[in-house]
């Protein structure tokens, strides 16, 4: 098992990474991530992310209609290529769980999650 001092967020992160869209039902995307297994997924608008929601999002989500009146917005993002320590202090800073991935031209190519962490420092990955 590699020591996560030496590892790119590459190397950790989950790359087949299930998003939705901006206008995609709260029921929908509530639906995604429960038969997914998922806690969350990336927004997306023109292949561009613009935000992240949760299914505790999904859950609190009265009123709201579609996703982009639930997502968390700004997104935070890291690159493929950062040190996993780095991206593990933003999302301990932040208090998150889960931050998209994108490459060096800001396209989309994974999400690291802290259950990506977890299950490298189990030995399970």
């Amino acid at each position: 098992m590699s020591n996560l001092q030496d590892m790119t967020v590459a190397e950790l992160m989950t790359g087949d990474v299930v998003t939705v869209d901006l206008e995609d039902t709260i029921s929908d995307v509530r639906q995604r991530l429960t038969h997914g297994g998922l806690h969350a997924v990336p927004v997306l608008a023109d292949e561009n992310v613009v935000g992240v929601l949760t299914l505790a999002d999904c859950h609190d989500a009265f009123g709201f209609e579609i996703a982009a009146d639930a997502i968390t917005n700004p997104p935070l993002l890291v690159e493929s290529d950062w040190p996993v320590t780095n991206a593990v202090k933003v999302m301990y800073d932040e208090h998150i769980h889960h931050l998209p991935v994108t490459d060096d031209s800001g396209n989309l190519v994974g999400i690291l999650s802290s259950f990506d962490l977890l299950r490298h420092l189990a030995g399970q990955a």
